[in-house]
């Protein structure tokens, strides 16, 4: 009864929930709120024995979806968050591999059977995937494998590859993260497959990211063969309106850019892909590099008499700076003081 009193009865799930301004309300129960949690957490982590009960506890998955999911205030879905984590990571070294195992594996069973609850409150979700990201980084970092964990990579890969917009940034950034914590779990091998041969790097980049500047490159290659191979073609020197980047805001674009990198950690094939396609899209305009190293500007020679000084070589600061720092050694700096002047 109480969990029924959290979640939003006869919600369409094409919709998603408006939020309303929760923040002042009440404060002084929210408050009270985040110190029992604390409380809580604390006691459960001080007494091993109280970790084996909690998992047995049939409530624990209701109260994992209340806390961190369907609550509407921010800063308790924030505290469950941390104390949860706390709690995994704090607790006596024998109960913490079961319980890290047990949170994962009810976050992901949570995850599949009530993704349209994620949908509907994934203006809410953040917390949710920021709990089970950091527990699986924690599980990775002390090399503690969770089950199922290719069948989720799975999962994730799909849903990006079939993302349907428009989606919500939270939603869309938990789903980028989740990718990244669960790709670190697998070989160099299988991330090449997701990297290149499933297209996920060509994906982010050309359709995450760049599409503007893929657009763009796209059209320079195509005037570039219709000049080599001297074609006339007008319909070619037409550029399209590019198609809005899905990551739009500075949380999804980080999202998708670690994600890129941990597509290429250990992964050399991944690298030189991503490496490929950031020197296409950004460096390969034409350009009129010297290839001359020896360069000199187009001014005349000093005369033999008058004013003396630097000739603008395009590094004339550079080069200055050199010079007070060679000035500031003091045997130097007497000996060229000490020249005379016939």
């Amino acid at each position: 009864a109480i969990h029924q009193t959290f979640k939003l009865e006869n919600v369409n799930t094409n919709d998603q929930l408006v939020i309303s301004d929760y923040a002042e309300e009440d404060v002084e129960s929210q408050s009270a709120c985040r110190e029992i949690l604390e409380l809580f957490c604390v006691s459960i982590a001080l007494v091993p024995t109280s970790v084996q009960q909690l998992l047995k506890e049939n409530f624990l998955e209701y109260f994992l979806m209340d806390l961190i999911l369907y609550c509407h205030y921010s800063a308790i879905r924030h505290t469950a968050s941390e104390q949860i984590l706390m709690l995994t990571t704090r607790c006596s070294q024998g109960q913490s591999e079961n319980l890290l195992k047990y949170l994962i594996d009810k976050q992901f069973q949570i995850f599949n059977k009530h993704s349209n609850s994620l949908k509907i409150y994934s203006s809410y979700s953040s917390d949710f995937f920021l709990l089970l990201c950091r527990l699986l980084s924690f599980a990775y970092q002390n090399q503690i494998l969770p089950s199922n964990t290719d069948q989720q990579l799975h999962d994730e890969i799909l849903w990006l590859k079939n993302l349907q917009l428009p989606v919500d940034d939270h939603l869309l950034r938990g789903h980028l993260n989740l990718a990244k914590e669960l790709l670190q779990f697998q070989p160099s091998e299988r991330k090449r497959f997701y990297g290149i041969d499933q297209l996920l790097i060509q994906q982010i980049i050309e359709q995450f990211l760049f599409p503007a500047s893929t657009l763009l490159y796209q059209l320079r290659s195509t005037r570039r063969k219709s000049i080599v191979s001297e074609i006339n073609d007008n319909d070619d020197s037409e550029l399209k309106d590019p198609s809005a980047p899905i990551c739009q805001t500075p949380i999804t674009i980080s999202a998708a850019f670690d994600l890129l990198v941990i597509l290429g950690t250990n992964c050399i094939d991944n690298v030189k892909l991503i490496d490929k396609y950031m020197t296409d899209l950004f460096y390969s305009a034409p350009d009129s590099n010297l290839h001359e190293w020896d360069f000199s500007l187009p001014i005349g020679s000093r005369p033999n008499d008058g004013f003396v000084g630097l000739k603008n070589a395009g590094a004339t600061c550079y080069m200055n700076s050199v010079l007070q720092q060679l000035f500031m050694i003091q045997p130097l700096r007497t000996a060229l003081l000490s020249v005379k002047i016939p």
